[in-house]
C-alpha cells in the first residue's frame, strides 16, 4: 500500500500539482505539503528515498517556472531542517549506524554514501529557492561541530614522552563515540558547505561576500590545522576515529575544490587581491605537504590532488610557479610514484595546468617563461618514454608501465586544453611535438598489445580534435594512412574475434576514421575509398559473423559520416554537374555507394535494434540533405527493397519500438512516386508475402487508400500491417489445405 500510495504522491506532484497551483477553485497546496511532510520523515527507508523524489520533482518544479517561494519559505526551512537532522548522527543515530559503509554498489557507492548523497541533493535544490535561508541552517551546526573540532588539539598529548609518537587522550568509550558521530556529522556537513558555493558568485557576490569569506577562512583553518596535527596519525584507543579523521580533512579540502569558484571571481575584486593571495596561498600549502609525504593516507592524497588541479585550471592564479610549495612539486614531479596512479596523473596535470593555462587579467602570460618551464618540466615526466625510443621489440612489464602512464598524460593534457586559446595549444604542441611523433612511429610495434594499442588511438582521437592546426595536414594524413595499412593487413581479423581490449581498439579506430570523414578538409577526401574498403570488405564481414554489438555502431558511424560529409564523392556538386551535363546526375562511384546502403539494407535484417535506429535515422538524414531516396540508383535499384524490409518488419514486430519511424520512413520513399506505390510496390509485396490467398490480397490492396498524407499514409500502413498480419493469424489456425 505504502508502494502505491508514494508513486501516486510522486506522478500527483510530476504532472498536476502545478496546474492545481494555478486554479483558483484549489488553494490548500500548502496544506498538502505539510502531509507529504509528515509522511516522508514517518516511513522507512525505501520509501523515504522515493519521498525525497517527489520532493526534488516539487522543487525543480518551483525552480523552473520561477515560482514565487515567499508563500512556501516555512514549509522550505522545515524541509531543510529535517532532512540536517535526518543526516546527523546527534539526531539519528539509531538509524544511521546501521547503514552499509562499506559495500559499494553499481554506481560505486556504498548504502551510507547514497543516503548522504540524496539528503544533500534535497538541500541544494532548496538553495536554489531559498540560498541564504539554506545557507545558515547548514552552516550553523558545521560551525559548531568545527568549534569541537578544531579544539581537539588540547586532547593530544606526547606518548610516553616522545613528541614524534602522539595519542589522543580521549579514551573514554562514551566520550569516544560522541566524538565519532560528530566528526562523521562534520564530514556530512562540510559536504553540504561545500555545495552552498553557487549561490555567492555570479550577481549575488558582493552581497554576500561576508558570508563567503568567513566560510572559506574557516575552511582555510580546517585545512591548514589538519595538516599540522595529523590526527589521523595519532593512536587512539577506538580505531574507527582513524577514519574520522581523514574522512573530515579530505571532505574539507573537497570543499575548498568547490568554492576555488568562488575565489576566481574573488581575483577580479582589485581592492582584495591580498586576500585572493592568500587564500590561494593556503590552499597550496594545503595540499603539497600531502603529496610530497610518503605513506600518507590514500583518500587525502586524492583530495589534494583535485584541489590542485582545481585551483590550477578554474582559479589560474598568476604566476602562481614562483611560490615555493609548487616548486618543490616540479623537481619533486618525475619520482611521485610512491601516490596511487590515479593521483598522480592529477598532480601533473595540475602541474602543466600552471604553466598552460593563461591566468585572468594579465596583458603579458610570460609565454617564452612558460616554454621553459614546460619543456623542463614534461622533460623530467617524459624522459622514461623518448629512452624507449621506435624499439621493435615487445615491451618489458616496466616500460608497459611507463607507455601507459605517458600516454595517459599526453592524453589528458590534450583533452585539457581543447576549449584553450591557441596560444595554448601552440605551447603544448612545441613541447610534445616529439612525443606524438613516436607514439605514431610506436603504433605498429604495439598493435598486438590491446591495452597500449587503445590508449594510442585514445590520443589521436583527442589530439585531432583538440590540435589539428597545429598537427598539420601531412602529419594527420600520415597518421590516418599508417592505421589504415596497419588494420586492413593483420589487426582487424584477429581482434574482432576476440572479446575486450581487441574489440575495443577496432571501435577506437573506427571512431577516428569517423572523425577524419567528417572534417572538411580537402586532404581526406583521399582516404574515402580505403575507408569504404576497410568497412565493408573488413569489418562488416566479421561483424555481422561475431555480432559485435558495440563494433556494430561504430562502423555504421564511419559510413555514415562519409555519405553526410563526403558526398562529393559519390555525386558532383549541382555547379559541376550543371557546367558538364545539365540534367544529369553526375554519379560516380556506383558500386561503392551501392555497397554501402546494401549493407544498411543487411543492418535492417538482424535482431539489434540500436543499430537499426541509428541505420534508419541516418538514411533520413541523409535523404533530407541530399535527396537520397530521389537518386536515381535508390529510385531504381534499392527503393523497393528497402520498402519490403521495413514493412516486413513493421509486420512480424521485430523493432516494434520504432514502428513510428519505421512508418515515417516508409511514407518518406514512397513518396518518391505514390503512383508507383500504390500500382506497382504494393501489389508484388502483396503477390510475395506468404499465408495469404488471392481473395484476401485483393481486399488488402483495395482497402489501402491513395492517400499522400504523412497522418493518413501511416494510417493506411498501420491498417495494412494489422489486417495482413490477422489473415496470417487466421489462416495459420485452419487445417491444412482448407484455404
Amino acid at each position: 500500500f505504502l508502494e502505491k500510495l508514494t508513486e501516486f504522491l510522486r506522478l500527483f506532484v510530476a504532472l498536476h500539482l502545478h496546474r492545481l497551483e494555478e486554479s483558483q477553485k484549489f488553494s490548500p497546496v500548502r496544506e498538502f505539503l505539510t502531509l507529504l511532510f509528515k509522511y516522508t520523515f514517518h516511513t522507512d527507508l525505501n520509501q523515504f528515498y522515493r519521498c525525497l523524489e517527489v520532493w526534488s520533482i516539487f522543487l525543480d518544479h518551483m525552480h523552473v517556472r520561477g515560482t514565487p517561494t515567499e508563500k512556501y519559505q516555512d514549509a522550505f526551512v522545515l524541509l531543510i531542517q529535517e532532512i540536517l537532522m535526518k543526516m546527523q548522527f546527534k539526531h539519528n543515530r539509531t538509524q544511521l549506524e546501521v547503514l552499509d559503509d562499506e559495500t559499494l554498489d553499481d554506481d560505486e557507492q556504498t548504502e551510507w554514501q547514497n543516503y548522504l548523497r540524496q539528503c544533500i541533493e534535497i538541500i541544494a535544490k532548496v538553495a536554489e529557492l531559498a540560498p541564504m535561508e539554506t545557507y545558515g541552517l547548514v552552516h550553523d551546526p558545521w560551525k559548531e561541530a568545527s568549534i569541537v573540532y578544531l579544539r581537539l588539539e588540547r586532547a593530544v598529548a606526547a606518548q610516553d614522552g616522545n613528541e614524534n609518537r602522539r595519542r589522543l587522550t580521549v579514551t573514554d568509550t562514551h566520550e569516544c563515540l560522541q566524538l565519532h558521530c560528530l566528526l562523521r556529522d562534520l564530514s556530512s556537513l562540510t559536504q553540504a558547505v561545500g555545495r552552498m558555493y553557487p549561490h555567492f558568485i555570479g550577481q549575488p557576490f558582493n552581497a554576500r561576500f561576508p558570508h563567503a569569506q568567513q566560510l572559506v577562512s574557516r575552511l582555510s583553518v580546517m585545512a591548514a590545522y589538519g595538516i599540522r596535527l595529523k590526527l589521523y596519525h595519532l593512536q587512539v584507543s577506538v580505531p574507527v576515529l582513524t577514519a574520522d579523521f581523514i574522512e573530515v580533512h579530505a571532505q574539507v579540502l573537497a570543499a575548498l575544490k568547490a568554492w576555488c569558484h568562488w575565489l576566481a571571481q574573488l581575483y577580479t575584486e582589485t581592492s582584495l587581491r591580498t586576500l585572493y593571495s592568500q587564500f590561494v596561498l593556503d590552499m597550496v600549502n594545503s595540499s603539497v605537504p600531502l603529496l610530497l609525504t610518503k605513506a600518507e593516507p590514500l583518500k587525502l592524497c586524492h583530495s589534494a590532488a583535485h584541489l590542485l588541479v582545481t585551483l590550477s585550471g578554474t582559479v589560474r592564479p598568476p604566476q602562481i610557479w614562483e611560490l615555493e610549495p609548487i616548486r618543490e612539486m616540479y623537481h619533486a614531479a618525475s619520482s611521485l610514484v610512491y601516490l596511487h596512479p590515479e593521483a598522480q596523473r592529477l598532480v601533473h596535470l595540475a602541474l602543466c595546468n600552471t604553466l598552460l593555462l593563461p591566468s585572468p587579467g594579465m596583458n603579458d602570460q610570460l609565454w617564452d617563461l612558460r616554454h621553459k618551464l614546460l619543456t623542463s618540466l614534461l622533460g623530467s615526466l617524459m624522459s622514461d618514454f623518448q629512452r624507449l625510443g621506435c624499439s621493435s621489440d615487445l615491451p618489458s612489464i616496466q616500460a608497459r608501465s611507463v607507455i601507459i602512464s605517458t600516454l595517459k598524460l599526453l592524453s589528458d593534457l590534450v583533452n585539457h586544453i581543447q576549449s584553450e586559446s591557441s596560444h595554448s595549444k601552440k605551447l603544448l604542441y612545441s613541447v610534445i611535438q616529439g612525443n606524438i611523433h613516436q607514439t605514431l612511429s610506436m603504433f605498429p610495434v604495439f598493435v598486438r598489445c590491446p591495452d597500449i594499442c587503445e590508449l594510442i588511438l585514445d590520443f589521436f582521437i583527442i589530439a585531432f580534435a583538440s590540435l589539428q592546426q597545429q598537427l598539420g595536414a601531412s602529419f594527420t594524413e600520415q597518421t590516418v594512412q599508417t592505421f589504415i595499412d596497419v588494420f586492413t593487413r593483420f589487426y582487424i581479423p584477429v581482434s574482432l574475434g576476440q572479446e575486450g581490449a581487441g574489440t575495443r581498439v577496432v571501435e577506437k579506430f573506427l571512431q577516428l576514421l569517423q572523425f577524419v570523414m567528417a572534417e572538411p578538409s580537402a586532404s581526406f577526401k583521399r582516404f574515402v575509398p580505403s575507408t569504404i574498403s576497410l568497412c565493408l570488405e573488413h569489418v562488416l564481414p566479421q561483424v555481422f559473423e561475431t555480432q559485435s554489438p558495440d563494433v556494430k555502431p561504430a562502423v555504421f558511424g564511419v559510413l555514415h559520416a562519409i555519405l553526410l560529409h563526403k558526398w562529393q564523392y559519390f555525386y558532383q556538386t549541382s555547379v559541376l554537374r550543371t557546367l558538364s551535363e545539365p540534367g544529369v546526375e553526375g554519379l560516380q562511384n556506383k558500386e561503392e555507394l551501392v555497397n554501402i546502403l546494401q549493407a544498411y539494407g543487411q543492418s535492417f535484417l538482424q535482431p539489434d535494434i540500436n543499430v537499426f535506429g541509428q541505420n534508419l535515422r541516418s538514411l533520413e538524414q541523409l535523404n533530407s540533405k541530399w535527396k537520397l531516396y530521389h537518386k536515381a540508383v535508390f529510385r531504381d535499384e534499392l527503393l523497393p527493397r528497402f520498402l519490403t524490409v521495413l514493412l516486413n518488419a513493421l509486420i512480424h514486430k521485430s523493432h516494434a519500438l520504432l514502428a513510428e519511424e519505421i512508418a515515417v520512413a516508409l511514407y518518406n520513399m514512397a513518396s518518391v512516386n505514390f503512383v508507383a506505390f500504390h500500382n506497382l510496390f504494393l501489389p508484388e509485396f502483396l503477390r510475395s508475402s506468404d499465408g495469404l490467398d488471392d481473395g484476401q490480397r485483393s481486399i488488402l490492396q483495395r482497402n489501402f487508400k491513395n492517400d499522400i498524407d504523412l497522418p493518413s499514409f501511416t494510417q493506411n500502413i498501420q491498417r495494412l500491417v494489422n489486417d495482413l498480419r490477422c489473415y496470417r493469424l487466421c489462416n495459420a489456425s485452419l487445417p491444412a489445405g482448407t484455404w
